[in-house]
């Protein structure tokens, strides 16, 4: 990353009552111009003494599949009608 990039919140979503925040945000550089591939999704949770209990961050993909990965998507969905019910997955 160059020096001086800098996270700017977008926006920010807050759970007071039970200690929880999302946030989306970007990255600029120090002349103010957003970085490219450097959006994400933040949530955090923290306890009632304010320690950081959980954390997830998402960053954007630097390679997006488009229609592509729509037509996969659509192609796993119909394969999933030929699995037998007796075939569990874990929940994730």
């Amino acid at each position: 990353f160059p020096e001086g990039l800098q996270f700017v919140i977008d926006e920010i979503s807050v759970d007071s009552g039970d200690g929880r925040v999302g946030c989306y945000w970007h990255c600029e550089t120090p002349a103010g111009k957003a970085f490219p591939f450097s959006r994400g999704l933040s949530f955090y949770k923290v306890d009632s003494n304010g320690k950081l209990v959980f954390a997830r961050e998402i960053p954007e993909p630097a390679a997006k599949p488009g229609s592509g990965g729509l037509a996969l998507a659509k192609l796993g969905a119909f394969l999933m009608k030929f699995v037998p019910d007796s075939i569990t997955f874990p929940k994730i």
